[in-house]
């Protein structure tokens, strides 16, 4: 086989910075400028959407804060209530304890039938008074 004779190297179709084939000066500048205001609003949509996500988690952080207070004052205000319920506790728990042993000194029912027979035996409403004693002595007709 007979050589061949060099031939010029194959230039290659350069590309532009974003892919695309290379262009012709005034084209290539227009283009490049279409895809730069491209990407500066695609960076300005995404700016604005982080910048409307950073107001958001702000306004939950804040929205949590205020909860916690509201929750940390209820707490507190529980435990305030609890404490005073369990003093009213102790405090009946003392009086029940007194009336308890204020009962246990009180008569039985059996010793209040003791007393009851010994009442009836004494008969009290045929006692005589000392008025009518003193009447009966200095010899005065009583009168009832």
């Amino acid at each position: 086989m007979p050589e061949q004779p060099p031939q010029p190297p194959k230039q290659e179709q350069k590309k532009s910075i974003f892919g695309g084939k290379e262009q012709s000066s005034p084209n290539i500048i227009a283009d490049i400028s279409m895809q730069v205001n491209n990407v500066n609003r695609t960076v300005k949509t995404l700016e604005d959407k982080f910048s409307t996500l950073r107001k958001k988690a702000q306004v939950t952080e804040q929205n949590m804060l205020t909860n916690d207070k509201k929750i940390i004052t209820d707490i507190k205000m529980i435990n305030s209530e609890m404490m005073d319920l369990k003093t009213e506790i102790n405090d009946m728990r003392e009086k029940l304890m007194l009336l308890i042993k204020e009962l246990k000194l009180s008569a039985t029912k059996e010793e209040v039938k003791v007393l009851e027979k010994y009442v009836n035996y004494w008969e009290p409403l045929n006692f005589v008074t000392r008025q009518e004693l003193e009447k009966m002595l200095s010899g005065k007709p009583l009168k009832r």
